[in-house]
């Protein structure tokens, strides 16, 4: 069972309401996963919390400390979740960059 942040972060990035295409890619069949670059400011939180009230009230609702900063948030072919925060937007872009070539590869392959 998730937590209320994996439970959050999940419906983040399958509702894709707050995403673009330059912020997610990937696919569950292929190596990478999904794959979504996030960054969330103080300012975000509520808007956040009201578009997942769904999910927060079947999980409760995650430190508004740990909801903001930089993530790189992944979904595998089995749903299993995971999130890897960065200090920087720089750091998050690099690994964001990487994922999304080595899934270009995938996909001419």
């Amino acid at each position: 069972m998730d937590t209320a942040l994996e439970a959050l972060f999940r419906s983040y990035v399958l509702s894709a309401t707050y995403m673009t295409d330059d912020e997610l890619d990937g696919d569950t069949e292929s190596p990478t996963g999904v794959f979504a670059r996030i960054t969330i400011g103080e300012s975000d939180i509520d808007g956040i919390l009201a578009e997942c009230e769904d999910v927060t009230s079947a999980y409760g609702v995650p430190d508004r400390g740990d909801i903001v900063g930089h993530f790189l948030v992944r979904l595998s072919d089995q749903g299993i979740i995971s999130i890897h925060q960065y200090a920087t937007r720089d750091a998050l872009d690099k690994d964001y960059t990487a994922l999304a070539e080595e899934y270009s590869g995938w996909l001419d392959s």
